[in-house]
This record gives C-alpha cells, structure tokens and sequence, in this order.
C-alpha cells in the first residue's frame, strides 16, 4: 500500500494502570499456595471468607494444580499444595491415595470431597453442578500440631553491662 504509516502512540497512564490491575487479579485468582505450617493452612484453608472454597492438592506439585486453578478462577476456589507427609495429610485425604484433590468446606459443619488427582476436574465441576458427595469430618476439621516450644536459649556470658 502506499499509505502513510502511523507513529506508534504511547498508552495513556491509565490504561497502563488498568492493565497492570487485570494482570495482578488474574495472578491472585489462579495463585497457588503452598501449606506447610499451621499458619498457611489457617490462612489459606480454614479462614477464608465464605465466597472462597479450599481446594488442597495432597502430595501435588504446584503445577499440578496450575492449569486447574486457571480453568476454575472464576468458581470462588482457593488452590493449595500440601506435601503428603504432612501432619494433618492423612486426616485430609481419607481413604483417596496421594496425589490427591481435597475440597474443605469449613463451617458449622466442616466436610470435604476427595478424589484422585487425575480425576481433579470432574470433582470441580460435580461441585460446581451440586452434585458432589461431602464426608463430614469426625471430630471437626484436621488441626495442624501445635509446635513444640523452643528451649530458652541459655544466657550467654557478657550480656550484662559492665559499669
């Protein structure tokens, strides 16, 4: 063509600034989070707001649940991994073998779903369909052992000021 080529036209700041916040939410969306202390498993499991769902992957890598945390952001599920020789592991995955996908739902009734990591998106979409069988948890939802208290360090001689 013999047309004149345009000058490339810089993007006005606040479409920057929008796509940079599209960007962040969709990172946060699909974030998976790793649960190796009792502290992230409060965080990102039992304490999230009731529009969240916790979705733990026992004995699954980070990418495992990659693709499924992107394919579902939208359904309100929070993404973790948990090594399967975690305390609370076993409690989580019932009779499922590891690699596992667990669905925690906490509350007045706490419950989960479980299956086979292969079978991790025909359980997202039963539940999202209504219709996945949850097993209520004896006893309550799985707590993480307290740690063990630290020994005091023994006082270290010069610590006392000298006058």
């Amino acid at each position: 063509e013999t047309g004149v080529a345009l000058p490339d036209v810089p993007k006005p700041k606040s479409v920057l600034a929008a796509e940079e916040r599209a960007a962040a939410r969709k990172k946060r969306a699909t974030a998976v989070h790793s649960i190796a202390s009792k502290d992230d498993l409060d965080a990102n499991c039992y304490a999230l707001p009731s529009a969240k769902t916790c979705v733990v992957g026992v004995g699954a890598s980070e990418s495992d649940l990659t693709e499924l945390a992107a394919k579902y952001s939208k359904e309100g599920y929070a993404f973790s991994t948990m090594a399967s020789d975690a305390p609370v592991a076993d409690a989580l995955r019932g009779d499922v073998a590891a690699p596992a996908l667990v669905v925690v739902k906490g509350g007045k009734r706490p419950r989960a779903a479980r299956a086979a990591l292969s079978g991790g998106a025909a359980l997202l979409d039963s539940i999202a369909g209504g219709g996945a069988s949850f097993a209520k948890f004896s006893g309550g939802l799985p707590a993480w052992p307290e740690a063990e208290p630290e020994e005091p360090a023994a006082a270290e001689e010069g610590d006392e000021y000298d006058l």
